[in-house]
């Protein structure tokens, strides 16, 4: 992940089993997901070609995207990284509703949130991503002890 991407995982609303590592993952398999949910996705972030044959990624990798790992055609594991350099309050607003609309919440550092804006904008804002994006020199000097680079 780029540093100026807030990434997190999109988990089923209810299902807080017990994670070892940010790396395990907490799975959609038999969750009940719309028809709809990927289609409504690619109308917001096209689908990236580089797809493999595991899943499938929306957007770009290094800016804002969102992949769905696959185990025959089942949704096992949906992450999305926002690109903080260059984002739109109404693709948040959209990827909320998509949330939404699988019955999901965020999860990120241990800790699950409900799809709303004024969470994930807070979340975000104290984020090392918005603290990068907001003074690169600032974030790498204080990474490296140093005042100035």
């Amino acid at each position: 992940m780029a540093i100026w991407q807030f990434g997190f995982q999109i988990v089923p609303k209810g299902c807080r089993g017990t994670k070892g590592s940010e790396d395990d993952i907490i799975s959609w398999e038999g969750q009940l997901i719309p028809c709809e949910f990927e289609s409504r996705l690619s109308q917001i972030i096209p689908i990236n070609n580089d797809s493999g044959e595991n899943g499938c990624i929306y957007g770009e990798y290094d800016s804002t995207c969102i992949y769905i790992l696959k185990e025959q055609s089942t949704i096992i594991e949906i992450s999305c990284r926002f690109d903080l350099r260059n984002l739109a309050k109404t693709l948040l607003i959209e990827i909320l509703e998509l949330i939404k609309l699988i019955d999901g919440e965020i999860y990120i550092s241990g800790m699950y949130h409900a799809p709303e804006l004024e969470i994930l904008v807070s979340l975000m804002e104290c984020s090392s991503a918005a603290s990068f994006c907001i003074d690169p020199t600032d974030y790498l000097s204080k990474l490296h002890g140093r005042s100035c680079i």
